[in-house]
């Protein structure tokens, strides 16, 4: 019979890798998420569709206050609230901090 720890070494590997993510994991998550914003609220002055960005240099309290509003159809919207529903909580948060950072 052959050693179990060839076939296990992939998965210790991922499992090691998962669990030291850090900062730079939640940076790229972030990015990614974000990006989905891009096609109406791009970073530089108007998206595809000619929304403006969210606010010149939104606080990352309160774009995640908003986007929260809009997953909880708290705050008026013809598609955000259909967006914002897709994201979970720490995913808005994520998004709200990126775009913060992203717009000084």
């Amino acid at each position: 019979m052959k050693p179990a720890l060839p076939l296990l070494a992939p998965a210790l590997l991922l499992l090691a890798t998962h669990a030291a993510a850090g900062p730079d994991d939640d940076l790229l998550r972030a990015t990614r998420l974000a990006a989905s914003c891009n096609p109406c609220h791009a970073l530089h002055d108007h998206g595809t569709a000619g929304r403006k960005a969210p606010a010149a240099r939104p606080d990352s309290a309160w774009l995640q206050e908003r986007l929260l509003a809009y997953r909880e159809q708290r705050h008026p919207a013809t598609l955000m609230h259909q967006v914002a529903v897709a994201y979970s909580r720490e995913e808005l948060e994520l998004i709200a901090r990126h775009w913060a950072q992203s717009r000084r």
